[in-house]
């Protein structure tokens, strides 16, 4: 196809094609990604084609990279800078400059193309061009832009338009973030912004004025003075909005300025205005009940309390204003309503305080963690006292979502208890799961504990070096008893912090080792993937460890044997195993779990031969993998049954039509109905007397047909054939049930159901593992629960290539909680399979999770 032909290149880029180049740019094939590459080349250099269009495309593919490095798209940079400087209209400037953004490096020799567009646009008399410029520095500041702009920036904080005014603060803030010395010679004008009619312009003056106190170009009483001097003239003019909004950010600056204390009429006037309870103005509140505090703290000074004024927030049933109120004690000074100080009386009475410390059961976490904090402040004990009692009401004979909201809640105290204290968190983590699962070494993950403490470790705002060694050290403790949760999150941050804590790898390999025996199926995964990932810091791995999955392997079901056996070759190969490690996008267990998958599936495409089909009989090179098999080249699970005979239609005069067994198999047994029998004619097959093997083969629904409470006595003949026919099917139990979910009538079409709709909307409780046999025997397996199975086959939507299972308790007194299941055939040619389940019932969740998880083979 010759490159020129604009008629034939266009197509390509219809939205269509573009979510294909999405897609093979994410994929990570080198080779897919390198032809997008050089086709969007040669569709910018054709002079024919929209270069907009083009970068446009460059940069949807490009900003939606996240597993893999971005591609090099230097290539465009010319064009996104022609395009910035030659483009006709404002918004193929702004595309051309977006580019540049997103895609050019700080040091890329192009910067200086970019420097002579900006400085261009900054002289333009064109108001929109100036403000685009702006908007690039402010976004992208350069230090090698500094020398070109500088005086220009200089020279528009006095332009007429208030838009570039701002802009022009903002970009000269930007700018001495590089370099601190551009903000010197504004420092006159800044002040003269202050006084700026525009409440936008006077607003980000504002924000400026800490910046120079840092920077020692104004003494903190000028700073003070000044923005004094604004507040006034904001409260003069409190009617216009604007203004209030001015006023709320002038008190944010007298916080960090120091605010003086002898406007403490001022405060309280404020105070009161912005807590009517027509018009509460939350922001406002806030800051100068925060000012007022700050004045307050300084030496002398002892003021009325601002929370006089909104003692009506205490008897509030609104969340918003319980949080409004909590925010407000947070941030005043205790003595100065909690009655800590014997010069100021206490402002709230002791029916007040009891409405306040109900809030530590409220069910919105916001407001108990604020509870919390507040009643810290006032006294630690408090907090310290409802923990232990927390911890004393505890009991072993509560519920698996009793569990997870106890131990939610007690984290939430230890959470303001430990404070910035790594050490001390670590200790509380350690005994709430202590108080939680007890000497329990077998129960079921807690995943709201492990995704709540991994959260917030990641995310603390202090070093939580010192609290990961706490709680690995008591991973290489033989005498600590850990459970499944605790366990589980030992292995997580032993993955993420092994270079960092003071701990051998080694000892951090005999523990999770020691306790592969004791632990269930789906944390001994996890635990050996710790293993795989800490094996890489050995130098070598002790003897013992290899001994111990050595002889776990032996007693393993398939899937988890595979994981062993990973472990015992990466062992022995460690350059394959660096280089697991290297492709990992961090050190997290799932990315590192993610890496391997990758590895392996690689690993796969190199052993696997070109020249005809690859069999099972194929030796893998590396353990742990063995080539999938196609659908054709698997044995049948089942003997081939012989059709059926031709029958007429139910209720019908015309002729006869027959249907063939291939047609019939191909349908979903969802969709099966069959329409071929007649009042009057009796089916020799189904005349026959079934085998007690067939009959347990049957789902209990047809067993138990005359005492279903879903079926009526006047069953139709046509509904009945529809489930004798089930033999037709290569999965017994894909049959056409009553659904239990919406109610139906048993005559009734089973498409009704929507499973992906039910899916979607279960979405909160979800879990997921390995099943050690085919999906076959794990519908066999589930039917053991007593369960209404209503079972959707893997080729019929919706999620194709899935088995899809939904599974009711009965009787069911109130609406039924379905436990839906998607499960995957194992691609490695075991019988096994990746299940996955969204229930909102938690008990049938946990009753469902513990069968599959059993080791079963």
């Amino acid at each position: 196809m010759p490159l020129c032909d604009r008629s034939r290149m266009l197509p390509l880029c219809r939205p269509s094609t573009i979510f294909c180049w999405h897609k093979w740019l994410r994929s990570g094939n080198s080779s897919l990604v390198g032809r997008c590459l050089w086709f969007v080349r040669h569709l910018i250099a054709l002079p024919a084609l929209s270069q907009t269009e083009c970068l446009i495309m460059l940069l949807y593919c490009t900003m939606t990279f996240t597993g893999i490095p971005r591609p090099d798209m230097s290539f465009a940079l010319p064009n996104a800078i022609n395009l910035a400087e030659m483009g006709q209209s404002v918004s193929d400037k702004r595309i051309g400059y977006l580019f540049c953004i997103e895609v050019m490096p700080p040091d890329h020799p192009t910067n200086l193309l970019l420097v002579n567009t900006l400085r261009k646009d900054l002289e333009s008399p064109s108001v929109t061009r100036v403000c685009l410029a702006l908007d690039t520095i402010i976004q992208y500041p350069l230090e090698d832009i500094i020398p070109a702009v500088q005086t220009r920036l200089y020279d528009i904080l006095s332009h007429n338009s208030p838009h570039v005014r701002r802009r022009a603060l903002l970009a000269l803030r930007a700018l001495s973030r590089k370099q601190q010395s551009i903000i010197e010679p504004m420092t006159v004008k800044v002040q003269k912004r202050l006084r700026d009619l525009d409440s936008g312009v006077a607003n980000t003056a504002l924000i400026l004025i800490p910046d120079l106190v840092q920077a020692s170009l104004i003494t903190h009483d000028d700073a003070r003075g000044r923005t004094v001097a604004l507040l006034l003239q904001c409260w003069k003019n409190r009617s216009d909005p604007s203004q209030l909004s001015l006023l709320t950010h002038t008190l944010s600056v007298l916080c960090k300025v120091g605010p003086p204390a002898d406007q403490s009429g001022l405060y309280h006037s404020i105070v009161k205005f912005a807590s009517q309870r027509e018009s509460t103005n939350p922001a406002l509140l806030f800051q100068v009940t925060k000012t007022i505090t700050t004045a307050a703290i300084s030496p002398g000074n002892s003021s009325i309390s601002p929370i006089t004024y909104v003692r009506h927030l205490v008897g509030s049933t609104s969340p918003n204003d319980k949080y409004l109120l909590l925010c407000l004690l947070e941030v005043a000074e205790p003595r100065l309503w909690a009655g800590t100080d014997s010069q100021i009386p206490a402002v709230l009475d002791a029916f007040e305080v009891e409405l306040i410390m109900q809030q530590l059961d409220s069910p919105d976490g916001l407001i108990r963690r604020k509870t919390l904090k507040v009643l810290y402040k006032v006294e630690p004990d408090i907090v310290v006292t409802y923990f232990s009692r927390m911890v004393e009401s505890v009991s072993s004979a509560v519920t698996m979502g009793m569990k997870a909201e106890y131990s939610l809640r007690m984290l939430q105290v230890a959470e303001v208890l430990s404070g910035e204290d790594s050490e001390s968190y670590a200790q509380y983590l350690m005994r709430v799961l202590k108080t939680i699962e007890g000497e329990d070494t077998g129960g079921n993950v807690i995943q709201e504990v492990v995704e709540y403490a991994l959260t917030y470790v990641r995310t603390a705002s202090f070093s939580a070096v010192n609290g990961v060694t706490v709680l690995l050290t008591a991973l290489t403790e033989e005498n600590v008893v850990m459970g499944p949760t605790f366990l589980l999150i030992a292995a997580a941050l032993a993955c993420e912090y092994s270079k960092s804590v003071a701990i051998s790898p080694e000892s951090l390999l005999w523990g999770l080792s020691a306790r592969l025996s004791v632990c269930t199926t789906s944390v001994k995964e996890v635990c050996v993937l710790a293993m795989l990932r800490l094996s890489n810091e050995c130098e070598e791995v002790p003897e013992e460890v290899i001994g111990r999955v050595k002889k776990m392997t032996e007693t393993a079901g398939k899937f988890l044997r595979r994981r062993y056996d990973q472990f015992l070759f990466c062992v022995e190969n460690k350059d394959f195993l660096r280089k697991i490690v290297s492709m990992a996008k961090s050190s997290s267990l799932p990315d590192f779990a993610l890496s391997i998958e990758i590895s392996y599936g690689q690993a796969h495409e190199q052993t696997t031969q070109p020249q005809g089909p690859t069999t099972s009989e194929t030796p893998s090179l590396v353990p742990g993998l063995s080539p999938p098999q196609s659908p054709s080249q698997r044995p049948l699970r089942y003997d081939a049954y012989e059709a059926p005979p031709p029958a007429r239609r139910l209720n019908s005069r015309s002729p006869t039509k027959y249907r063939s067994r291939s047609s019939l198999s191909a349908r979903s047994s969802s969709q099966l109905s069959v329409d071929s029998l007649s009042s009057d004619y009796v089916d020799p097959e189904m005349a026959k007397t079934m085998t007690a093997g067939e009959l347990a083969l049957m789902p209990s629904e047809v067993r138990n047909l005359d005492y279903s409470p879903f079926l009526n006595t006047n069953l139709e003949v046509n509904h009945l054939a529809e489930r004798a026919d089930l033999i037709a099917l290569d999965s017994p139990f894909i049959a056409d049930l009553p659904d239990p979910i919406a109610r139906e009538d048993p005559g009734t079409s089973s498409q009704s159901i929507d499973f992906e709709s039910i899916w979607n909307s279960s979405g909160s409780s979800n879990s997921r593992g390995w099943c050690e046999q085919s999906s076959d025997d794990t519908v066999r397996l589930l039917q053991k629960l007593q369960l209404r199975l209503r079972v959707i086959s893997a080729d019929q939507p919706p999620f194709k290539g899935e088995l899809k299972i939904v599974a009711v308790k009965l009787p069911q007194p109130g609406p039924p909680y379905p436990a839906l299941l998607r499960i995957k055939e194992s691609e490695d040619g075991d019988e096994s399979c990746l299940w996955r389940m969204r229930c909102l019932d938690n008990s049938l969740r946990l009753q469902v999770k513990h069968l599959l998880e059993s080791d079963v083979d």
